[in-house]
């Protein structure tokens, strides 16, 4: 995944790994795996009081940015934010995700 100056990190989602049949005649059992999802930025968040779509409040601790035309995420995916290095910057559930005209906006 190519990133950009704006958007210098990689987001990844969090999905469940397709069950495997087994030679005794199971299936093993799904796991979760990261995949790329799109290249972003994020901020820390100062404690900003969300609503989320199911009416509760919450309080954001990170702000993601991705480049316009990115899907945004339903509340409760598992997220996280990688760096070019490999390094994990942040991660959590998403709180409120917003597809907007100049880019696609995520609260953890």
């Amino acid at each position: 995944m190519v990133t950009t100056y704006q958007y210098p990190y990689v987001l990844q989602v969090e999905q469940m790994s397709e069950s495997v049949h087994l030679p005794s005649g199971g299936y093993s059992e799904s796991q979760p795996i990261s995949v790329d999802y799109a290249i972003c930025r994020n901020e820390n968040g100062s404690g900003r009081k969300l609503k989320g779509v199911d009416g509760e409040d919450y309080a954001s601790t990170h702000k993601i940015y991705c480049p316009m035309g990115t899907a945004p995420l339903s509340q409760g995916q598992v997220i996280k934010v990688i760096d070019l290095q490999g390094v994990e910057r942040c991660s959590g559930v998403v709180i409120y995700s917003v597809k907007d005209r100049l880019n696609t906006k995520i609260w953890l």
